[in-house]
């Protein structure tokens, strides 16, 4: 079985996914920690391995309700372990370096006729390559094939968290493996019980490598008496509120190249401006929309006192 991770993903305001019904492949044990690991129980029958972006009260929820059904599912304990080196971007950094490190050093193992390269590197997480397409480069599809092929992993079970579009990059590389969920469970995924699709996102991989666990939703957060303090006594309840001057410099934002939370919630205001403004105009309403959210966006960010690089830092 391969030791590539399983990604969960997070989809926003939509119906809750179940805990995996499943035992986990134990890669590593408990004991083998290292700086910025959250260790569990050490004394542990099993151990599961996350890297995540979320809070330490996420994790503690998560990880209360899934050591209870772990007992009683198994009989046995699991001591879970969290990695949390930063937010998203920071994360997906971390696994591009760990795979790229762990792939060397298999080619070099398997392959040593052939050098490594800067090819090799760039292409075997290159998606776009097709390993029986005879028309591309040889050691393009070696490259790909060879990683696609192997047990090549980085000690990681889960990625927890970063939202569809991360999950969607990352299985695509060929980071990703197939939990057998659906094969396990298909009655769990028919279109009334799990869809596909929910509300514009996708709740889970046709393919089986990542899933939505959870429900999860965005708001805003004020200060009732600062509200009133600058004269808007009713506080901020649309997204356009954040633009007003009178919130200059007391808004706190993060960095979306760094905060997936923060990227989602600027997509969702990009698709309800298009959405609003094609209902006003189906031929030039998601250009007016999406000109409109990016100016919105760019009038709360002038707002912002400061930038932050997390969600949760805020």
């Amino acid at each position: 079985m391969k030791t590539k991770f399983w990604p969960l993903l997070i989809p926003l305001f939509l119906v809750a996914l179940p805990i995996v019904s499943r035992q986990i492949l134990i890669r590593r044990s408990a004991a083998d920690t290292s700086p910025g690991m959250e260790a569990g129980n050490a004394a542990a029958t099993d151990s599961l391995i996350i890297i995540t972006p979320h809070p330490e009260t996420i994790r503690h929820e998560f990880t209360q309700a899934f050591s209870r059904y772990y007992r009683q599912r198994t009989g046995r304990e699991i001591a879970i372990t969290w990695l949390s080196p930063g937010g998203t971007s920071d994360i997906t950094r971390f696994i591009d370096d760990r795979y790229h490190v762990a792939f060397r050093r298999y080619w070099q193992q398997h392959r040593p006729e052939i050098p490594w390269s800067a090819t090799i590197a760039k292409n075997f997480i290159n998606d776009r390559i097709d390993p029986k397409d005879s028309r591309l480069p040889e050691l393009l599809r070696l490259a790909r094939s060879t990683f696609l092929d192997s047990d090549v992993g980085i000690g990681i079970d889960l990625f927890f968290g970063g939202g569809q579009y991360v999950m969607n990059k990352m299985a695509r590389k060929g980071y990703a493996v197939d939990a057998g969920i659906q094969r396990l469970h298909p009655d769990w995924f028919r279109p009334e019980i799990i869809p596909e699709h929910y509300s514009g996102e996708t709740l889970y991989d046709r393919q089986g490598r990542y899933y939505g666990v959870c429900l999860s939703t965005f708001g805003i957060c004020y200060n009732p008496e600062v509200t009133r303090r600058l004269g808007r006594p009713e506080g901020p309840r649309l997204w356009q509120d954040l633009a007003d001057a009178a919130y200059f410099r007391h808004i706190i934002l993060a960095d979306p190249t760094k905060s997936g939370s923060i990227t989602k919630c600027f997509e969702m205001i990009l698709q309800e401006r298009m959405q609003a403004y094609y209902r006003q105009d189906q031929q030039t309403g998601l250009e007016r929309g999406w000109h409109e959210g990016f100016s919105l966006i760019r009038r709360m960010a002038a707002n912002a006192r400061e930038i932050t690089t997390s969600a949760g830092a805020i």
